[in-house]
């Protein structure tokens, strides 16, 4: 199987209409871990970052990061799939990370060496009364947006917690999605979301352990309320095992929805 390098959009929809026809023909149900985002896959196209390889049953979507190759995979035959899985793996320096989200259970591999799930929570409806930030927030600019990508790679698990690449971080920034509490020059917090239609999604949120419980966090999820002011919907994805984050969350409002993603990552022995 040989990976190559996607140049355009349409490699990718012509690739899920061939797939999907399979799909449809064989009577077979698709399985996918693929959703076609084109505003930021194209930014994954600019960036060259991006390859593709398709048979007549599976197309293989394969993200370079910078500790890991992200896996994307839509497949109308589970045996055909296993198969490119496993020749991507043989042919990747880094560690193979597969997601799958689903109401139902994760698609699984012998060659699994890590795992973790995350469930997604959600709120809607009227936003929470937040008590008035004791803090000042503000958007970080450019150079402040490049340190906290740096405390991302500190404090977030670098494999499996998708730290967004530099230009993607900054494409989030120069739309107000990067927001911090900073002193004397010291960032004491951030938080990082993305506003997608009636939907925002809270990507990252982040107080420096020597600063809490100095009202911080609930600055910045005050801001980040305000930012979805007018959302239908607000969604995150926390760890199923990290239960101060979720009691956190679940003071704001939020709630499983039934969603989990189950990621899995393939190291090289």
């Amino acid at each position: 199987m040989i990976l190559s390098e996607v140049k355009d959009y349409s490699q990718i929809l012509k690739g899920l209409g061939l797939i999907k026809n399979k799909a449809r023909e064989s009577k077979m149900r698709l399985l996918t871990n693929f959703f076609p985002e084109q505003k930021s896959q194209n930014q994954w196209i600019e960036d060259r970052r991006l390859k593709i390889a398709v048979s007549e049953h599976s197309m293989i979507l394969v993200l370079a990061d910078d500790y890991a190759d992200r896996l994307f995979y839509v497949s109308s035959e589970a045996i055909n799939l296993t198969t490119m899985i496993e020749s991507v793996h043989e042919n990747s320096a880094k560690p193979i990370v597969i997601e799958h989200i689903t109401n139902r259970g994760g698609f699984e591999l012998d060659a699994v060496s890590k795992s973790r799930v995350l469930l997604r929570y959600s709120r809607s409806g009227v936003l929470p009364y937040i008590t008035p930030k004791q803090k000042s927030v503000e958007t970080a600019g450019t150079d402040d947006i490049l340190r906290i990508r740096k405390l991302l790679l500190e404090h977030f698990d670098k494999i499996t917690d998708r730290i967004p690449s530099i230009s993607e971080i900054l494409s989030l920034g120069s739309k107000g999605g990067v927001i911090e509490v900073k002193e004397n020059e010291e960032i004491k917090g951030f938080l990082i979301y993305e506003l997608t239609g009636q939907s925002i999604h809270l990507r990252y949120w982040w107080t420096n352990p020597l600063y809490r419980n100095q009202g911080i966090g609930s600055s910045l999820m005050a801001c980040f309320f305000q930012a979805g002011k007018d959302t239908s919907r607000q969604y995150l994805w926390v760890d199923k095992d990290n239960d101060n984050a979720i009691g956190c969350y679940e003071h704001y409002g939020f709630s499983p929805d039934g969603l989990s993603d189950y990621i899995q990552v393939i190291i090289n022995p």
